[in-house]
This record gives C-alpha cells, structure tokens and sequence, in this order.
C-alpha cells in the first residue's frame, strides 16, 4: 500500500510540474506578440510617411522611450490590416481617417485611428499641359476607382473649376452621374489609386495622390492646381481596437506631439514643407472607441 501510495504522489508531483512548466512555456511564448518587450512594428504605404515615421517618431521612441522599432513597407492594403489585427504590427499609416473607417467597414473588425499626421494633398499632374487653361476638349483625366476616392477626384475637378457637381448630391459620395456640367467633356478613366503617376503616359490629366507623386518621384509643387484637404482626408495612425488602451498607443502619441516631430515636420526645404495640418491631431474616434467623451476644444 505503501509503495502505491508513493507512486500516485510521484506521479502527481510531476503532473504539477509539467503543468507550470507548460504555463511558463505559454507565457513565454506570448510576449513578442505585444509592444510591452518595447518592441515596435510599424507599417506605411509607399511614399512619405514611412519616412515620417522614421525621421519623426522613431528618433524620440527610441532614444526617450527605450523602443527598437521596425518600419517595414507594404503596398497591399488589405494585407497590412490583415497582419495588424492578426497582431503581427502594433500600428500602421496606409491612409486617411475616410479610408481607415471605409476599411473598417469592409473588414468587419474595428480599427481606431490614434494620431493624424500632416499630409500631402492630391494634385493634378499632366505630362502634356502646363496650366488648366490649356486643357483641350474631350480630354483624358485619371482618377481612382474607390469608393472613398472617386468622389475625392469629382471634388478636386470641381474645386480645380473643370465641372460642376449636381446642387443636390452628396460630395462625400457622388458619382458620374452626378456631374452636373463638364464642360471640356472630360473623361473619366478609373484606376488604382497606385497605378495614378504612371498613368500620365496614357492620359491627359491625372490625379494623383500625395504619397503616391512621392513614391514615383513626382515635384508635388508641379502640380496644376492642388487639393486643398478635408480634414477627414488627413493621413493617420491607426491600431486594432482592442489595443487601444496599450502602452505603446500613448508613446507614439507623446512622440508625434513633441518638439522633436514639429521640428522635423516644419523645417524649411525638406519634402514635409508643403504638407497641409490636422486641425486636430488625435482624432474624435479615439475616445469614442474607448466609450470616452471627446476632450472640448
């Protein structure tokens, strides 16, 4: 009896270890998936605001706050929103906050935008005109085939005084038909927003958007005219919701808020020079998403 006895306490004792080991095991295990280890995965479209991240926001990350980062760059959308919320990045800049909440929409998950950086403005680029006043009857105009986009394109045309919009539609989601007056007879040839620079060996006109005419190697101040933006056309920041509350959201707020970013941002010369400001930089939704009241101005 004896002997049974100090076998099953045998066996118990090793049971209890293998559990914690196991326990230990998983925790272990865990860890790199968040940015506790101070360890920061970053991703941005194509164009400037990698670089912003980079020249901005690191530096004081880093060197302030005890963070490595990576900047890595995706031009598939969809998949860098995908690794976000498969916890694969801790925070991503691919667009504006229109964009971001469209995404959202699509994806079925929630994303909140934590920081609106300055951002280059669309423009309209031509390899064959050099004013608006050229432009010829029936020409070809670029723009892009989103849904969010599109009508960003028939805003631009119609603020740049090549048509008009329908009095009564919507400006946030018109489409063709809603072009009340064109009276060049432009048309409209729908692309990849991506694929808008190159598209200027084939059309007229293009529109094409700030980090795009960057990624291409586009003068932004050769634009014929250039979007003045809507605030919700403002790039941001953006972290899977249910990271909201996460150290690291706050950091790089502090970082983005600190001298050390303005005085990157503002420096004469550089290609952030003409980049139009947020009104307001941590975005409405941050709070809301968090069930806060929104700070008062």
């Amino acid at each position: 009896m004896k002997k049974n006895h100090s076998i099953r306490f045998a066996a118990f004792i090793l049971l209890v270890v293998f559990a914690i080991t196991g326990l230990a095991g998983c925790a272990k295990s865990a860890s790199p998936s968040t940015a506790s280890s101070k360890h920061l995965r970053v991703a941005a479209a194509p164009g400037p605001y990698g670089d912003m991240f980079d020249e901005a926001i690191k530096p004081y990350l880093e060197k302030n706050l005890g963070y490595t980062v990576d900047i890595k760059e995706y031009s598939d959308s969809n998949a860098a929103h995908q690794a976000l919320l498969d916890g694969e990045l801790d925070t991503i800049i691919m667009g504006h906050l229109a964009y971001e909440k469209s995404m959202e929409k699509n994806i079925g998950k929630s994303i909140t935008p934590i920081y609106v950086v300055p951002t280059a403005g669309a423009g309209i680029y031509s390899n064959k005109y050099k004013s608006l006043s050229e432009i010829k009857d029936g020409a070809t105009v670029s723009v892009a085939n989103d849904t969010t986009n599109f009508p960003r394109a028939l805003r631009i045309l119609q603020a740049a005084g090549l048509i008009k919009l329908a009095k009564d539609c919507d400006p946030f989601t018109a489409t063709e038909a809603d072009i009340a007056e064109n009276p060049h007879h432009l048309k409209l040839v729908q692309i990849d927003p991506a694929e808008a620079a190159r598209s200027m060996e084939s059309v007229d006109l293009a529109i094409v958007h700030g980090n795009y005419a960057f990624a291409t190697g586009l003068d932004l101040k050769s634009a014929l005219y250039t979007e003045v933006l809507d605030e919700n056309y403002k790039n941001c920041l953006v972290v899977d919701t249910k990271r909201v509350k996460e150290q690291f959201v706050a950091d790089i707020q502090k970082a983005a808020s600190s001298d050390e970013f303005w005085n990157v941002l503002n420096k004469k010369g550089t290609q952030y020079e003409i980049f139009q400001h947020p009104k307001k930089s941590i975005p409405d939704k941050f709070y809301t998403d968090q069930g806060l009241e929104v700070p008062k101005k």
